[in-house]
């Protein structure tokens, strides 16, 4: 008996209801299981059931930002991977999200095919260093 391959869980976290529904229909045809919020304060009560591997995290969003969110989401599951993907890209920015825990900070518009290797690197990352 053979066991099923786990897929992994993943939280699209983006203010924008096109990039969502872009990046949930994307990765579900990776064969991921997908759940979407809205901003951050979303995002933290999803996370809790949820329970996801990899985040995908917007900066720039209402209520509270993406900067704020991955701080609450690290110090309540540090293992988990959060991957930054944003239109606003400093190096400042970039440099204290990584500070912050994130995995990687990736620019908007995404290129979906690299989205898709960062996230593998990441869960493979995560299977490293639980």
């Amino acid at each position: 008996m053979t066991e099923a391959k786990h897929a992994a869980r993943i939280l699209v976290v983006d203010d924008e209801q096109k990039t969502q529904n872009i990046l949930k229909r994307f990765l579900e045809n990776k064969q991921f299981q997908v759940m979407v919020a809205g901003d951050g304060k979303d995002a933290l009560a999803k996370f809790e059931t949820f329970d996801p591997e990899c985040v995908l995290l917007d900066i720039q969003m209402p209520y509270m930002n993406g900067i704020d969110t991955l701080r609450m989401i690290k110090s309540r599951k540090p293992g988990v991977e959060v991957i930054m993907v944003t239109a606003v890209t400093t190096l400042k920015i970039a440099e204290g999200c990584l500070n912050d825990g994130a995995y990687s900070v990736i620019e908007k518009p995404v290129n979906l095919e690299y989205l898709y290797g960062k996230i593998v690197e990441a869960l493979k990352s995560k299977k490293r260093n639980p």
